[in-house]
């Protein structure tokens, strides 16, 4: 049986803490990186983490 491809993600937050996002790891992503404004306050938008998402096997699944 195969495992699953784990997927790269990447968080986003804002530095209010009014707004994050979860999104596909792009390249030259690194924690600390501004990516734009918030759309709620406009005070900018920071990856805070980077990680790892595995998805579980249909053999997790049954648990």
């Amino acid at each position: 049986m195969q495992q699953p491809k784990p997927k790269l993600l990447t968080r986003i937050e804002c530095e209010n803490h009014d707004y994050d996002e979860v999104r596909d790891y792009m390249d030259g992503d690194y924690v600390g990186k501004v990516v734009g404004n918030c759309p709620k306050c406009s005070s900018p938008l920071t990856i805070t983490a980077i990680y790892k998402e595995i998805p579980k096997t249909p053999q997790q699944l049954k648990t």
